[in-house]
């Protein structure tokens, strides 16, 4: 189709005839939603499906396209309406009212996720090396020993073990 080849303008006029000649046909409907939604021209996209809704108001699709436009549509406005003087009175209670209505129906993990993840166990430490204990480098049955510096002759540092509880 035209729109592949980027003329999306005469894409939509080749729709818009399709429309006119088969009028209670609604793919050429979907076709300029989808057109439109890509575009992100999410205005137009809501028009075209409630075009598709009005020749089938079942049509699962057309309604997803109409919420996600929507959708969009609101968090464009919202962002520049944040701010000291943003949504105020009626506006603001309407629109709490319709988030309440979306953490009903979304969920309320969809809307506010969580912020961080709950902490990770920390990882395990491995059986030999710097970060091994006695236990993991001698094995779970060894008897351990405890390794103690003392001075020698000299002065100078002596290791010595002793056993355990010793």
């Amino acid at each position: 189709m035209l729109a592949s080849a980027g003329d999306v303008e005469a894409a939509l006029a080749v729709l818009d005839e399709a429309a006119r000649a088969d009028p209670t046909s609604k793919a050429p409907w979907m076709r300029k939603t989808q057109m439109h939604f890509q575009a992100e021209h999410y205005g137009a996209a809501v028009v075209s499906a409630q075009e598709v809704l009005a020749r089938d108001p079942d049509d699962h699709v057309a309604d997803s396209y109409l919420v996600v436009s929507s959708l969009r549509i609101a968090i464009g406005t919202l962002a520049r309406m944040q701010g000291p003087d943003g949504l105020t009175g009626a506006a603001r209670a309407e629109a709490e009212r319709l988030a309440a209505s979306m953490r009903q129906t979304l969920g309320e993990d969809i809307l506010v996720p969580q912020a961080a993840q709950a902490p990770q166990p920390p990882a395990p430490r491995p059986a030999c090396g710097p970060g091994a204990t006695g236990r993991q480098r001698a094995g779970p049955t060894a008897r351990f020993h405890t390794i103690r510096p003392v001075l020698g002759a000299a002065g100078r540092r002596v290791r010595t073990t002793t056993p355990a509880g010793g």
